[in-house]
């Protein structure tokens, strides 16, 4: 196995790991709570139902901010392809 089968295989279990034990607390914790934010209440949802809003939260915020420094970098001069082939030419 090559070093980035292995850590594929790492980071792949790790997401395993952090689902597994999302579940299982969701499951075991099904009691309903309020959510609040300032003035803002939310209905009774149970944990593992808000767990996942905050889940899908998060994905979309790190996509959306993961897009915009991938605009930001292209116009910023930063040349990757110059910067990964200097290392190739060492190897």
């Amino acid at each position: 196995m090559d070093q980035s089968a292995i850590l594929r295989l790492i980071a792949l279990l790790l997401v395993a790991s952090v689902v597994a034990t999302a579940a299982i607390f969701s499951v075991q914790n099904a009691t309903p709570v309020v959510l609040q934010f300032l003035l803002f209440r939310s209905v009774a949802l149970p944990i593992g139902v808000a767990l996942a809003f905050a889940f899908g939260a998060g994905v979309v915020v790190t996509a959306v901010l993961h897009g915009f420094w991938g605009v930001l970098g292209r116009f910023s001069g930063d040349d990757r392809a110059g910067f990964e082939a200097s290392f190739e030419e060492d190897v």
